[in-house]
């Protein structure tokens, strides 16, 4: 098997398994699925201003999400407001947020214990050097 593509699923692989723990995380700790955590991190980042859908989705991991859906359902459970076109997180949006975050960098920092500061820096340089 060539180099790149056993890197390739290598990759593959670590991200899908990454992407699992992080789910359990989310839907265990704040009932979220990932995406909705996602959005709900890009709406804290905004500030108060808040985010339209197409700033969002420029900024989502799984650009492919259907947004209007996803946001419909934190709207309804009052984590995201809408004025206009821009969404902005609430107050409770903001407490759940917090929590879920917490267990989630937990769980990421047992995970990439594995490796040392130095390890994680050069791995996040190299995966950012393959991205165009």
């Amino acid at each position: 098997m060539p180099p790149a593509v056993e890197a390739h699923l290598n990759v593959q692989r670590t991200a899908a398994s990454l992407r699992e723990m992080v789910e359990e995380v989310t839907t265990t700790a704040g009932g979220l699925r990932q995406v909705e955590f996602n959005v709900l991190r890009i709406l804290r980042g905004a500030g108060a201003g808040g985010a339209t859908v197409e700033e969002i989705h420029q900024r989502i991991i799984t650009p492919d999400a259907p947004l209007p859906a996803v946001l419909g359902t934190l709207a309804n459970r009052g984590l995201v407001d809408r004025a206009g076109q821009r969404r902005t997180i609430t107050a409770q949006g903001l407490e759940v947020l917090a929590a879920v975050s917490a267990r989630v960098d937990d769980r990421l920092a047992e995970r990439f214990g594995r490796l040392s500061p130095a390890e994680v820096r050069t791995l996040v340089d190299l995966l950012e050097r393959l991205r165009p």
